[in-house]
């Protein structure tokens, strides 16, 4: 959400730092989707005996990883950062839709996912933690990536100096 909210803030003042936040966000976001997916395939066969099968969710997860690792090969592919911007932050909005779908098809069909449940008292704390942590680890990383896309900004700004 983060992502598309930066994006569509950019869109209206064409600031770049809010493309910069916006790159960041979705990169964190694929990694942890992509490993949510890779634990829940293994997950999976320990379970149920399969790897992977067709279902809503993980269909919809799947396209969403495409979604947006394609967002991020789309800008590895415009050299201008005001193009790049304005182009990516219209595909980031294309790639959201697929979010709503991911979030509620586990409620919108039966799948081979169960239906979801009321989590038993004694396990919240485990829950909470665990949400802490890896909101904690989420934070870090998006530190480090924001950094990483500031620097890049500068010396693409010093290219554009360089040859002018």
């Amino acid at each position: 959400m983060l992502s598309a909210g930066t994006s569509v803030a950019y869109l209206r003042t064409g600031k770049l730092k809010y493309d910069t936040i916006s790159v960041s966000v979705t990169e964190v976001a694929v990694v942890f989707l992509f490993i949510g997916l890779t634990t829940g395939m293994i997950w999976a066969r320990i379970i149920w005996g399969i790897w992977w099968t067709w279902d809503a969710r993980l269909t919809s997860a799947f396209v969403c990883v495409l979604l947006y690792g394609g967002y991020l090969i789309l800008r590895n592919g415009i050299a201008d950062p005001t193009q790049r911007a304005k182009i990516s932050a219209a595909f980031n909005l294309f790639a959201f839709a697929d979010v709503p779908i991911v979030w509620y098809s586990i409620r919108f069909w039966r799948t081979q996912h169960p239906q979801p449940m009321t989590l038993p008292p004694d396990m919240w704390s485990a829950l909470l933690w665990n949400w802490l942590t890896l909101i904690l680890l989420m934070t870090i990383f998006l530190l480090l990536r924001l950094r990483q896309e500031e620097a890049r900004r500068d010396i693409d700004g010093l290219r554009r100096l360089a040859h002018a």
